[in-house]
């Protein structure tokens, strides 16, 4: 089940705690004028199983990963089931089916390989069942199928072209991103992070290192050598891209390449200096695009579907909410989980993850032939290429040639 298909939760409703705690434990809030039971994590899927409620079903699956993991609620399902028949058994099976639907590949070989899921030499019933679960889920398909991708004989697409593939790959990627991922992240980052979000970050770095490695490496298109004229003339056509992404809504993929253009790799060039004749041509815009301020302001007052820069708000999270807060030990020992913390958790999440719902669909977005040119640009294995060697030698073959031209030389004489 994705987040999509679990009851939604009011974004803007805040929990309240009840003067009067309910006799079956200890801690209950209000969620959209319902008491909501909460407690030991054991005591709550009973609860959950006895009564119906969806808003406090959602938050428990959803914001699991604050509190246990999904080894230890796998055996505490099993356990449960173990100890439990008719229409209580039903109850569980079905929560805990709920529960599988959000886990991710990761969190399933965590199960497969825990010592929770055998009983002796043999595997558990559950265990059995969440192998059968996932040999029926579907996958998602990746995000440039093969298939779906052009020959490949094409020459660079325009500026609004890229940004169009650039919204489509990142509106694919951040559809993805689910609650328990960003729970998931909070509580291991940065020992671990889910697939979803680890393959944002990892597209950020990539059109980053394109942006730079592409700029600096710039041939004329007549001659087919290297120039500081042709790396100017591809330094403005990143920036016509960063600021087309920008007007379209995906502010994700206008950050990164803003990002890029401000590196230091650029800043000793004398094709960035202020006194550069094209630097009027978007340049004082792009710099509305870097900050982490402009940004947030453009946010605001957008109304439209768009594409957040995740990772600023992943950082802000890890910053703000601490998993250790989350719960409590009484004196006997037992551990209660403080939902109230664990909604505040998820609505600052909501108020970004809602634009999942409300992404960009760019015309000329799914051209097989710009996304194939943007799919061998992204996996170049530019990782590969000491970004800092390249960038020093540039800046001292560019300066070089700056100094030439300063005194009547097209170039270096030869």
């Amino acid at each position: 089940m994705t987040d999509k298909a679990l009851p939604e939760i009011p974004e803007t409703t805040s929990p309240v705690v009840s003067n009067e705690p309910p006799r079956e434990l200890r801690i209950n809030f209000e969620l959209d004028g319902r008491t909501v039971v909460a407690g030991t994590v054991e005591d709550s899927i009973r609860f959950l199983v006895s009564t119906r409620h969806d808003i406090f079903r959602t938050l428990f699956i959803q914001s699991f990963p604050l509190f246990t993991t999904a080894p230890e609620l796998f055996s505490l399902f099993d356990r449960l089931l173990e100890s439990s028949s008719g229409g209580r058994r039903i109850g569980i099976r079905a929560l805990r089916q709920d529960w599988l639907h959000v886990l991710d590949a990761s969190d399933i070989a965590q199960i497969r390989s825990s010592p929770q899921s055998h009983t002796g030499t043999a595997r558990s019933p559950f265990s059995e069942e969440v192998e059968v679960f996932m040999a029926s889920r579907s996958q998602p398909s990746p995000t440039f199928s093969r298939s779906s991708l052009g020959s490949g004989k094409v020459s660079r697409p325009s500026s609004d072209s890229l940004a169009a593939a650039l919204t489509t790959l990142e509106a694919e990627l951040f559809s993805r991103v689910t609650y328990v991922d960003c729970m998931t992240y909070l509580r291991d980052s940065p020992s671990t992070v889910p697939s979803n979000i680890r393959e944002i970050l990892e597209t950020r770095i990539k059109i980053k290192d394109w942006v730079i490695i592409t700029v600096l490496q710039a041939r004329d298109a007549s001659s087919g050598t290297e120039s500081s004229s042709a790396r100017a003339a591809m330094y403005r056509f990143f920036v016509q891209i960063a600021l087309r992404c920008h007007k379209i809504g995906n502010f994700s993929s206008a950050f990164a390449i803003a990002g890029a253009l401000h590196s230091h790799y650029f800043n000793s060039l004398p094709i960035t200096r202020p006194q550069a004749r094209w630097r009027s041509d978007g340049q004082k815009r792009l710099e509305e695009l870097y900050t982490l301020a402009a940004y947030r302001k453009a946010l605001e007052k957008w109304n439209g579907p768009c594409i957040p820069v995740l990772d600023t708000y992943l950082r802000e999270w890890t910053t703000s909410f601490k998993p250790s807060h989350i719960q409590k030990v009484d004196d006997e020992g037992f551990s209660w989980v403080d939902y109230r913390r664990c909604a505040e958790i998820r609505s600052a999440m909501g108020s970004i993850l809602r634009y999942r719902h409300h992404l960009p669909n760019v015309r000329g977005g799914h051209d097989p032939d710009t996304m194939h040119y943007l799919d061998s640009r992204l996996n170049r294995n530019w990782e590969t290429i000491d970004l800092d060697k390249m960038g020093k030698a540039y800046e001292e073959k560019e300066h070089e040639e700056d100094k030439h031209r300063s005194v009547g030389y097209p170039s270096k004489p030869r």
